[in-house]
């Protein structure tokens, strides 16, 4: 679900702000790019009808943001943030014994180490979030495979809402600051926060679905870009187009470590877009998580001076927005819905991952997940 903007001092430091007109201008990803094809031809996307959001069914714990009361919903954030209160003083001790390895450890980075009770939270709300994803893909293909109907955004957010209901889940993009659906569906030149509604998707597009779900007090959060047709229905373009999207995450994935700067995955993102002639917008990044939806720390995608260590206990989101030409940006009318101003596309991946005392976790894995993406990205690596 939404990315975490970083646009003022109150959400990271000021020397962290990037925008399209400050950050480094980099190749660009298009017909000038020995690398990256040129870009196929779409038809610009409109906003659609939005249906009503959905309803909740009886049974399924809401975060305090969904409540329609407000003295429900502080009683609740209230609530929350007292069992964490409670639960960091009981195991204080034993976090801050388990990081003497990592001494001196800033107080900001211990805030941002999640007892054991917590992690363990976090990866059952991440794996259904997965199991979730797993199901809106699934059903993307078998669609397109199937019906002779057009397939539309709002077809994915019912399969989304529906499938977490039966999970006994609630899809955390529902009412999180208004927001009126139950996932983030973003297609062709939609940068990220695309709300679903009921305009024909156009085959030989691609449309990132972005799942999170709050269950049992904690949230998860995952995304990926899928073809509409199928893979051999996109262009050469779009193809690497994911194929390096879905790389750049498992790159920033694969510097992960406890002890290393929190900077060094943007680093390790922006080298291995820029060696393919694309670019990342810096101004959305990855962001914490647990049993609020977005948290310290923000994780950046592209070089950065950010302070922070990763330490074990951490769990964090990447999720960089690839784009195959510029990365100016405009918002529409929705308040919500980011799109290029070039109008080309972008893709996303996006996995939830923990900090271990080894290394790193990927807390969304699915196990049958992205299989149809590996002959794509063999030849990217």
């Amino acid at each position: 679900m939404p990315l975490v903007r970083i646009s003022s001092p109150s959400a990271c430091s000021s020397s962290a702000r990037f925008s399209s007109s400050s950050s480094p201008r980099l190749p660009s990803a298009g017909a000038s790019s020995p690398e990256a094809p040129s870009c196929p031809v779409l038809r610009p996307i409109n906003p659609g009808h939005v249906s009503p959001q959905r309803q909740v069914a009886p049974g399924v714990v809401k975060p305090h943001y969904a409540e329609e009361d407000e003295g429900r919903a502080k009683a609740k954030r209230e609530a929350m943030l007292n069992e964490e209160l409670q639960l960091r003083r009981r195991e204080d001790a034993a976090m801050k014994a388990s990081l003497s390895r990592f001494q001196p450890v800033a107080e900001r980075e211990m805030e941002w180490v999640k007892p054991p009770t917590e992690i363990e939270g976090v990866r059952r709300a991440c794996e259904v979030t997965a199991e979730v994803l797993q199901v809106a893909v699934d059903f993307v293909k078998d669609f397109c495979a199937t019906s002779a109907a057009a397939l539309t955004t709002e077809d994915i957010d019912r399969v989304v809402h529906e499938a977490a209901m039966k999970r006994g889940a609630y899809p955390s993009p529902l009412r999180y600051s208004n927001f009126p659906k139950s996932v983030c569906t973003s297609t062709n030149e939609i940068v990220c926060h695309g709300i679903p509604d009921d305009r024909p998707l156009q085959r030989g597009s691609i449309c990132s679905i972005d799942v999170s779900c709050f269950l049992d007090g904690f949230h998860g959060d995952c995304a990926r870009t899928v073809p509409i047709g199928g893979f051999e229905s996109l262009s050469p373009a779009l193809r690497r187009l994911l194929a390096c999207a879905r790389e750049a995450t498992l790159e920033g994935v694969r510097v992960c470590a406890p002890g290393r700067r929190l900077s060094v995955i943007g680093e390790a993102i922006e080298e291995f877009l820029t060696r393919r002639g694309y670019r990342t917008i810096h101004d959305f990044c990855g962001h914490g998580i647990g049993r609020n939806f977005h948290e310290e720390p923000f994780v950046l995608h592209a070089s950065n001076n950010m302070p922070g260590r990763m330490l074990p206990g951490m769990c964090f989101t990447i999720e960089p927005v690839v784009c195959m030409g510029g990365t100016d940006f405009t918002t529409w009318p929705d308040k919500w819905t980011i799109a290029t101003t070039d109008g080309k596309p972008t893709a996303q991946f996006e996995h939830t991952v923990l900090i271990t005392d080894t290394g790193v976790e990927v807390l969304t894995g699915c196990p049958d997940g992205e299989k149809d993406m590996l002959e794509l990205t063999r030849d990217v690596r």
